[in-house]
């Protein structure tokens, strides 16, 4: 009988290559580098400028000092407040101008974001500057600096003659070697300086125009969604642990949407008639006039049809996800800007996947069911009985 090796399973990781693309062909990519958590100094504070006024002048004073060159506060292209002494604007040049959106009615004031560089952050970027100086073949299109991580889009312009995770690695080591140049930097039990960065990376694959743009636009949104997440800790705290009938899920978002439910969810079925679809629709209004939750996976297009209507007129939604919560996750655009306003509950799987898993019908199908089971919390008060919330730890409890 030949030998079997012991199953394992597979363990959901951020920091997986794609086993089905090649890591040295010409390809955009964005990656992400979380800084040694025994590292303590932040790369960068990020603070509302409209509030607390850059000072332009110490912060240039600083750059000419340690790192020439290498701007220390980086604010929107668009903004308003401007830097004289040219310390102020996009760290990438020929990055587009960020647009920022004006405060819904009822949100909080749209801040303006601006990152500013500690000694370790400058270093820190004077080292991804020195790398792709030498490296012709990949080019740095753009990059933000946060308080713990780095994300960045570069373009391989040629096939390289290694796995870009070589490139990767001797980037994280150039930056380490620049950041040890501060005084005080800590050393590991060898005597050698301690990694700035945490083991491996996270790579998203760039697969066409549209992509790109989104990620360049996630990127330059990064520093005030940061912010608010910290000045609104309320909407964005880790995702909870619901149990309803028994059944175990992750929630994300505004869990108080679960005490106001519009009874009937948000789903289209093809066998119902023009009257009876009709009737729903007018209660799905009516729930988003009086500022009930509709619940719904909403996967096909009228569903979608109706979230987006409900939305626009400052309606709440639980939205049923059909694949768990990654690591250290937070919404992104408008998912992002629903949470800040409380009008947004997700719910999911307890386990996150990272291969993408096609949507079945049957999958499509438990999906609306988990939907109705939510819905029945404002029908039923049995139902409403069962629910409970708590943290969410590794496992179910038995």
């Amino acid at each position: 009988m030949a030998f079997q090796p012991p199953h394992r399973d597979k363990i959901p990781s951020m920091k997986r290559r794609c086993h089905t693309h090649d890591y040295r062909s010409v390809s955009y990519y964005m990656i992400t580098l979380g800084k040694n958590p025994a590292y303590t100094a932040p790369f960068c504070r990020i603070f509302d400028a409209a509030l607390n006024p850059p000072d332009f002048t110490s912060a240039r004073r600083r750059s000419d000092e340690l790192t020439p060159g290498i701007k220390r506060i980086l604010l929107p292209r668009n903004a308003s407040v401007r830097d004289k002494a040219g310390t102020a604007g996009s760290s990438v040049p020929g990055a587009p101008a960020v647009s920022l959106p004006a405060s819904p009615p009822g949100a909080p004031a749209v801040p303006l974001p601006a990152v500013e560089l500690s000694d370790s952050g400058a270093f820190l970027r004077a080292g991804f500057r020195d790398f792709f100086r030498t490296e012709s073949a990949i080019l740095l299109k753009k990059i933000v600096v946060m308080p713990d991580h780095v994300h960045f889009i570069i373009h391989v312009r040629e096939y390289l003659p290694t796995h870009l995770g070589r490139y990767i690695s001797r980037l994280k080591t150039v930056c380490t070697l620049a950041v040890s140049e501060l005084p005080g930097y800590p050393v590991d039990t060898d005597g050698n300086p301690l990694h700035i960065f945490e083991d491996n990376y996270h790579d998203r694959i760039i697969r066409n125009d549209s992509m790109l743009e989104t990620e360049r636009r996630y990127l330059d949104d990064n520093p005030r969604r940061y912010l608010l997440r910290k000045q609104h800790p309320e909407y964005f705290s880790s995702p909870v642990r619901i149990t309803i009938n028994g059944e175990h899920y992750s929630a994300f978002g505004n869990i108080l949407l679960l005490k106001d439910i519009h009874p009937e969810p948000a789903i289209i079925s093809r066998r119902y008639t023009p009257e009876h679809l009709s009737r729903l629709k007018a209660g799905w209004e009516e729930a988003a006039r009086s500022r009930k939750a509709l619940v719904s996976p909403f996967i096909s297009k009228p569903e979608k049809e109706i979230k987006k209507a409900v939305l626009e007129s400052g309606g709440r939604i639980i939205e049923i996800l059909d694949n768990g919560f990654p690591e250290r996750y937070k919404p992104s655009g408008t998912a992002f800007d629903l949470c800040l306003e409380g009008r947004l509950l997700q719910i999911a799987p307890l386990v996150y996947e990272t291969s993408k898993i096609p949507l079945t019908r049957n999958r499509a199908l438990e999906l609306n069911a988990t939907a109705r089971q939510i819905a029945a919390l404002a029908a039923t008060p049995a139902a409403a009985g069962s629910l409970r919330v708590g943290p969410l730890s590794p496992k179910p409890p038995l």
